[in-house]
């Protein structure tokens, strides 16, 4: 499928050379890129804002992935879901501009890449939110490694917008490519925190669509797959792949604190750190 930088809506990621470049589906040695997730804008404070942008290695990585709810406002004035209120565009429109603030730090080296959430494109997504991420899944090549970016939402709620689930479902089917050095899948939400077995809840996938899509993803030589929405470092594996849940840049729920994920990518395989902004959980403390 073809690439079409989104509206001003979400920022535009300058990956041009990922899409054209033909040198970029060669395998020329290790590299590393930066894995972030819900960034959550405006529950990230003032304080934890100039800690990110102090972050020598957000700027050492080929790219820099955030998978998924870049923003907390979502994108709607009133819904079902009870923090949305009268005025909530114009909040979410502050976050957007904050967010784009933040990120304007990194160096053009570093490749910016944006995979859609529930908070970006709503829990029930629909025509009017998805203007918001015109292109919400598609692929792209660096340094030798294809890598593939999935809407979620498609996959937790497959009846909100039937035909674009459908469409997905195909796109996932063109993926495999044995000149690829790995095949790394970005999402979301995850198919499991754990295990693939676990029971359904909130933070995964429902189990019968999960395994079903784990095991057509394997077939088609995904083995590494990056996620966020738990808000907690988590992750297993389905067989030989790897699946990888990173805890939140913006209000962290467990134990990990605000972090990314530095991944090297080496010869035979790929590994992974997470590096914390900060040393603790508790937030109370800091300004609003």
């Amino acid at each position: 499928m073809e690439y079409q930088p989104p509206p001003e809506s979400l920022p535009s990621m300058n990956i041009t050379s990922f899409l054209e470049d033909p040198s970029e589906r060669e395998w020329k040695g290790p590299f590393t890129f930066i894995q972030g997730a819900d960034t959550h804008r405006s529950l990230l404070a003032q304080k934890r804002r100039a800690e990110l942008g102090q972050r020598d290695s957000f700027n050492t990585g080929r790219e820099f992935v955030i998978c998924g709810d870049m923003l907390d406002a979502f994108p709607y004035e009133v819904a079902e879901n009870s923090r949305e209120f009268p005025g909530a565009q114009e909040l979410r429109d502050k976050q957007y501009q904050d967010f784009v603030k933040v990120f304007r730090e990194l160096v053009p080296e570093v490749k910016l890449v944006c995979v859609c959430g529930n908070h970006d494109i709503g829990d029930k997504p629909s025509k009017e939110t998805l203007k918001y991420t015109r292109q919400d899944y598609f692929s792209f090549w660096a340094g030798g490694v294809k890598f593939v970016v999935l809407n979620s939402q498609y996959i937790y709620v497959p009846d909100a917008m039937p035909e674009e689930t459908d469409k997905q479902m195909k796109f996932m089917d063109t993926i495999a490519d044995p000149k690829a050095k790995f095949i790394v899948l970005f999402m979301h939400i995850p198919f499991f925190v754990e295990e693939p077995e676990e029971e359904d809840f909130y933070f995964n996938v429902p189990k019968p669509r999960r395994l079903e899509l784990l095991e057509r993803l394997y077939a088609r030589g995904v083995r590494y797959i990056f996620c966020g929405h738990y808000h907690r470092n988590a992750g297993g594996h389905y067989k030989k792949l790897e699946l990888v849940v990173t805890s939140a840049i913006g209000a962290p729920l467990g134990d990990n604190p605000s972090g990314y994920r530095v991944v090297n990518v080496g010869e035979d395989g790929i590994s992974h750190e997470y590096v914390t902004i900060r040393d603790s959980t508790d937030f109370s403390s800091e300004e609003k």
